[in-house]
């Protein structure tokens, strides 16, 4: 006799876990069905359990981070609340560089607040949508964009390690690390130069690459009190899918809704040897049950899932990533997958 089984649990991270447990053979000669149902229910359930922990404590190292970051940003803002972000990358850069070293799940952080708007009316031509003050950081990679680095006329910009970028434009670069401790942040390659325009150094790319429910560009980003994980999975990147973690900040007198900071965290990439599939196929290895464990996003994606072959991803023909599976899309998800997927979000 075949039973189905499943068991939904939603997560504070706007994702739900579904265990779903099928192809169960019942023998009647050893237990009745409804006994050894029941007994699997329960399994099943502890099953569930044990994977929200895992969520749960995925997620949490996000937040613990995210806590320590704001609290640090929050002692240098009461110092000089006018050049926060700055302030906060010259005091703490280095602290958090080696704290996003030893937590590898985790991607970089920002913190960012709008321009003074005098300094603002001070830049002219394509300098004036230089209007963000922002800290980009992670273990590979720095942007300090602040007046004189962004929105700034300079004479010479030729020299790819010097932080000021050319009138318009804002620079990332990637740092020694590891290489030379004695000063880890030390730039070492250009990433990337673009127009504020076309990233942070501009407050309306800023608010709509980071799905900001508010208004930054007139002052309000939107961001809650406390730390918040929005629906939307933010992708970046070729091979890595993110979350972010969002915090809202104390801002400067001209703003004082507009901080706001972010932890994003990955959900899955080639160099990570531990990440959210990989905890839901250990948690199912380890159980009698034949489960598949699953997570989808409120927008009914698939997130992970204990199937080590089925694909997550969506990716184009040049391979790069444009978005992830719907958990109901009947030929690229595992069949069990769907028929539990499709009745839940009908």
């Amino acid at each position: 006799m075949i039973v189905n089984l499943k068991l939904l649990i939603t997560l504070p991270v706007g994702l739900i876990v579904i265990c779903t447990a099928a192809a169960i053979w019942v023998p009647s000669v050893v237990k009745s069905t409804r006994a050894l149902t029941n007994a699997r229910e329960d399994e099943l359930e502890g099953v569930a359990k044990n994977c929200r922990t895992h969520v749960i404590d995925y997620f949490a190292r996000a937040s613990t981070k995210a806590a320590v970051f704001e609290t640090l940003f929050r002692m240098v803002f009461e110092e000089s609340p006018v050049d926060a972000p700055a302030r906060f990358l010259d005091t703490y850069g280095a602290a958090v560089w080696a704290s996003m070293l030893n937590e590898p799940t985790l991607a970089s952080l920002l913190v960012a607040q709008l321009r003074d708007p005098a300094i603002v009316a001070t830049q002219t031509g394509i300098n004036a949508a230089c209007n963000t003050d922002v800290t980009l950081l992670s273990s590979t990679y720095i942007a300090d964009l602040r007046p004189g680095t962004t929105g700034a006329e300079v004479a010479n910009c030729s020299d790819p390690l010097q932080v000021t970028a050319c009138p318009g434009d804002n620079r990332n670069h990637l740092i020694a690390g590891t290489a030379n401790m004695s000063n880890p942040l030390q730039r070492k390659v250009l990433y990337f130069e673009k127009p504020c325009t076309q990233w942070l150094g501009n407050s309306e790319f800023l608010a709509s690459s980071h799905n900001l429910h508010g208004n930054e560009t007139q002052g309000d980003s939107g961001v809650s009190a406390g730390l918040t994980w929005y629906d939307e999975v933010i992708r970046t990147g070729l091979d890595s899918l993110y979350k972010k973690l969002y915090f809202k900040l104390p801002g400067p007198p001209w703003a004082p809704n507009s901080s706001f900071g972010t932890v994003s965290q990955r959900i899955s990439s080639p160099d990570l040897s531990f990440n959210l599939s990989t905890g839901l196929q250990t948690t199912s290895d380890s159980t009698s049950i034949n489960e598949i464990l699953f997570l989808v996003t409120a927008h009914r994606e698939l997130l992970a899932s204990s199937i080590p072959s089925q694909r997550i991803e969506v990716r184009d023909q040049a391979g790069s990533l444009i978005g992830l599976t719907k958990a109901d899309n009947k030929t690229m998800v595992h069949p069990a997958i769907v028929s539990v997927v499709t009745p839940i979000f009908k």
